[in-house]
């Protein structure tokens, strides 16, 4: 939590699991990190020059201990086999997702291709990360992140196009077991637009630095 320093490894798990809540920390488990490839890809490396803005002393101190820390653990993690090929891709999950939406309401051939290219922007800016483990993967925060995402980089009517298909996006995704129901919940009124409380209410302001615990 906040790269905080904890006595225990089941301390800092405590705090996490209070921090998150319990629906979302539900049937979660302390155990030893199996994928190497997956620990590596979300610890904080170093990104060479970091250009400040808007930090504080406190985010800045953060940063460098998150990096120092991920310095620490990565080589005393064992390696691990490459990870099968079975994470979602932003091509097979626009193409999954159409399929989805498809079988759940009438298709009209004429909409066929337009409804494409939709699902393919969307696949592309919803997982900015590149990691693909967490693909499928879905929060009120990110969810709300990628409205803004959205209407900050397209052009205003493509955008709320984009924007139209996050509700059904978010209930394909609680369809692949990545998430649950209750949790896909969650994010549906920021799916329909509702601004995140703690990333500011629209693109032109949108707050980087805020700490978001979900």
């Amino acid at each position: 939590m906040h790269s905080a320093y904890y006595p225990s490894s089941e301390a800092a798990f405590a705090g996490w699991q209070d921090g998150v809540g319990e629906t979302a920390s539900a049937g979660t488990v302390l155990a030893p990190a199996t994928d190497r490839s997956l620990l590596a890809s979300l610890l904080p490396a170093d990104t060479g020059f970091m250009r400040p803005g808007g930090e504080n002393a406190e985010q800045f101190a953060e940063y460098h201990r998150s990096k120092r820390l991920a310095e620490v653990v990565l080589p005393v993690v064992p390696a691990t086999e490459g990870r099968p090929d079975t994470d979602l891709t932003s091509a097979t999950a626009a193409v999954e997702f159409t399929a989805w939406l498809r079988g759940r309401v009438s298709d009209d051939s004429a909409q066929s291709e337009v409804l494409d290219a939709y699902a393919e922007e969307l696949a592309d800016s919803w997982n900015l990360s590149r990691i693909g483990a967490v693909f499928a993967t879905c929060s009120p925060h990110r969810v709300a992140l990628c409205v803004l995402h959205v209407r900050n980089y397209y052009v205003e009517d493509f955008a709320e196009q984009l924007v139209a298909l996050l509700p059904d996006w978010v209930r394909w995704l609680s369809t692949g077991g990545a998430i649950t129901p209750e949790l896909a919940d969650r994010c549906l009124p920021y799916a329909h637009g509702r601004p995140h409380p703690q990333l500011g209410h629209d693109d032109s302001d949108v707050s980087w630095q805020a700490r978001v615990i979900e």
